[in-house]
């Protein structure tokens, strides 16, 4: 076997590419909602605390942290369902095997998406937040 027909680079960055369109269009809701999960337990706990106790108190340092680390652990056990659960589809499958990209480029387009791409981009998303949240309550 050729090593061309295993990696093409150029292959493989269209394969990529759909891929990332793909994922977008099938996860970008999910992803924002987990991304601004610090955002909203923010406005809930300021909510509840003026409502209970009519004092102005969002969350402390490691609960944020806290909350990051689960809002990452959801990303990551949601995001390949979403994008990649079909593929165990009879239809979808036969399609999926059809592609014209070898597996191991498929693969390496799977993994590079799930472990660098989604998680990068929603952590960035969830940073922001929690830094304009941080500039406007000390």
């Amino acid at each position: 076997m050729k090593t061309n027909e295993i990696f093409n680079s150029r292959r493989f960055g269209k394969y990529f590419m759909s891929d990332l369109k793909n994922c977008a269009s099938n996860y970008w809701l999910s992803m924002l909602l987990i991304s601004l999960m610090g955002l909203i337990i923010y406005i809930g706990t300021v909510v509840l605390g003026l409502t209970f106790t009519g004092e102005w108190g969002g969350p402390d340092k490691t609960f944020r942290t806290f909350t990051f680390g689960v809002s990452m652990f959801v990303l990551m056990t949601t995001m390949p369902v979403k994008c990649y659960g079909k593929i165990t589809e009879k239809r979808y499958g036969t399609s999926w095997l059809m592609i014209p990209a070898s597996t191991f480029e498929k693969v390496l387009s799977m993994v590079i998406m799930t472990v660098f791409v989604v998680p990068v981009i929603c952590g960035g998303i969830y940073l922001a937040a929690d830094s304009i949240i941080c500039a406007l309550d000390k």
